[in-house]
């Protein structure tokens, strides 16, 4: 199956052995797969910050061998480097160290971040730790935000946070089978204000969570205007990303 679509995949844990995500290169290989089936071109590799912190040595390497064998078995598929760095107040401190000494690595060698936070985690909290990141150099892009309860009552401060330089991130998958009634609302809430600037799959494993996007893209071209349809699905991620292979660079 060839989809018509053409997406670019910012979020997900293709990395074997490295987290909750794929648990072998076989399982990596097969995401990918399903991922490339359905019009993804680009996957951002983005384990949890741990696998940097606790396993840098492995999580090179296992991401260095998926790159190898993708680049045999899956012609055409890009696959870089990413990581979701877990944010809370008290220790943005560190995060933006860990940055600094490069532990834990930005999206492709860009000033981008994919941050994430605990889903109670407050608007003032978001709000302070993308401060403190845009302060230290890094622009940081909001992992799910339509996860985030404190948001979903306050629409109004995914806007603060983007004008401060902030950028949203919402999985494809809560577009159209979100089980979560109010996930699913607030994440076509963001799209419909125009509010989003990256899509992923947080995709974990085959079996849970897998890179399963053909409805959630349907429901997007369907709701939205092709052009900023299109912006969401890869031509944001190509431009401030430095995927070249796009031409918009």
């Amino acid at each position: 199956m060839t989809s018509a679509f053409k997406v670019v995949d910012v979020h997900m844990h293709v990395i074997p052995g490295v987290d909750d995500g794929a648990l072998d290169q076989q399982m990596a290989l097969e995401m990918l797969q399903m991922a490339q089936e359905q019009g993804i071109s680009t996957v951002f590799a983005a384990p949890h910050s741990s696998a940097f912190r606790v396993l840098p040595d492995e999580t090179g390497e296992s991401f260095r061998l998926l790159c190898d064998t993708a680049a045999q078995l899956l012609p055409g598929m890009q696959i870089c480097l990413g990581c979701e760095i877990i944010c809370e107040p008290v220790y943005i401190e560190q995060v933006t160290e860990m940055l600094r000494s490069g532990i834990y690595p930005t999206m492709n060698n860009t000033g981008f971040v994919l941050v994430e936070f605990t889903p109670g985690e407050s608007a003032q909290g978001i709000i302070h730790c993308a401060a403190k990141l845009l302060d230290s150099g890094y622009q940081p892009m909001l992992a799910h935000t339509e996860r985030y309860i404190a948001l979903q009552n306050s629409p109004e401060t995914v806007e603060v946070l983007r004008r401060m330089g902030a950028r949203v991130q919402v999985n494809l998958y809560s577009l159209a089978k979100e089980k979560n009634p109010a996930v699913l609302t607030f994440a076509r809430q963001l799209v419909r204000m125009k509010k989003v600037d990256y899509l992923g799959t947080d995709a974990h494993r085959t079996y849970h969570r897998p890179p399963d996007i053909l409805d959630g893209l349907q429901w997007l071209y369907q709701s939205s205007d092709k052009e900023y349809a299109d912006a969401l699905t890869w031509k944001n991620a190509a431009r401030d990303l430095s995927l070249d292979q796009y031409g918009l660079k």
